[in-house]
């Protein structure tokens, strides 16, 4: 039986890759970025995936290979949400904080349904759902479900989960100008390095990379996604954001990086209810939901949006 997780991946140092950068035998060495913080767990993950082949400089352009109508109306989405703050002195990590959230998400027409779930110890558990043809919403908290309007509480139903397929794709057409494209046997991949203020403004349209008391000079952003060729479709994306403190004492990295699986294999969030034997609470009507506000220390016994999800990964984390 299908069971669905996320793993919350360790720091794995990825050498120098081998390029095959003209369909000739010589292959030359190089990274697919020039300033990645070695803290970029995420990105990191997803450049292993292509690391151990051979790739090219590819001569599609980003509209050729992202932006079509797709067909599926379910697909889920695995989230990881990092900081990472590091001693440049000592050459230490001082500190490292990751968050997952695991999604359902069903799309008909204009028409969205989400349920977001907590992994604890390999067993998945409700955290949000949302409808937005029904405007229910329904959130577990403490063991018990309560149930509200969707718009009265949080307004939209992309407040549940930002990352959705078609949110994400939009967000990397928008760097084309900004993308280098490589490509192997099986993907597209897609890459994204710049200090471009314009870069920055489209990387941060979900506020994922809040910085407090940094050197805004030293603000880099990247993106790393691969695009199954076969399929067409958007799988893998990481995101950074890398920066020194005022003084250049320590380097912060923050990070998303999206996973998208699973397309039409559930024909709705019921089935995949079921398929992971996930048990709910009687949900009971409330008048007022708090959205917001998550701690930390809180997060396996409260619920979670995103944007709190998000909250916890701030470089407010960067003052102790």
């Amino acid at each position: 039986m299908k069971k669905l997780f996320t793993t919350v991946l360790s720091i794995t140092a990825i050498g120098a890759l081998a390029v095959n950068a003209n369909a000739q035998e010589t292959e030359t060495e190089t990274d697919l970025f020039e300033d990645r913080s070695e803290d970029t767990v995420i990105a990191n993950d997803v450049i292993s995936l292509v690391a151990e082949t051979e790739y090219e400089a590819s001569d599609v352009t980003l509209s050729e290979i992202l932006g079509e109508t797709q067909d599926f109306e379910t697909y889920v989405a695995l989230l990881d949400l990092g900081v990472a703050i590091r001693d440049m002195n000592a050459e230490t990590l001082i500190e490292e904080n990751y968050t997952s959230m695991d999604a359902i998400i069903a799309e008909s027409g204009e028409n969205v349904e989400i349920e977001t779930f907590l992994l604890q110890e390999d067993q998945l558990f409700p955290n949000v759902y949302g409808n937005s043809e029904t405007d229910e919403l329904i959130m577990y908290e403490g063991g018990v479900a309560q149930e509200s309007s969707l718009t009265e509480s949080i307004g939209d139903v992309n407040e549940i989960f930002y990352y959705r397929y078609e949110d994400l794709e939009s967000l990397i057409l928008e760097l084309e100008e900004y993308a280098t494209i490589y490509e192997n046997d099986e993907h597209y991949i897609v890459t994204v390095e710049s200090d471009e203020d314009e870069v920055e403004e489209i990387i941060n349209q979900k506020d994922s990379f809040a910085f407090e008391g940094i050197d805004e000079e030293t603000k880099t952003f990247g993106l790393i996604s691969l695009v199954n060729k076969e399929s067409g479709l958007l799988t893998h994306t990481g995101m950074f954001a890398d920066a020194f403190n005022a003084d250049e004492s320590g380097r912060i990295t923050v990070e998303v990086g999206v996973i998208f699986e699973a397309f039409d294999e559930y024909e709705t969030v019921e089935e995949f209810r079921e398929v992971n034997e996930i048990s709910y609470d009687e949900a009971e009507p409330t008048e007022d939901i708090e959205t917001d506000g998550v701690e930390t220390d809180d997060l396996e016994e409260d619920v979670e949006t995103e944007e709190d999800a998000e909250e916890e990964t701030e470089v407010e984390d960067s003052e102790e």
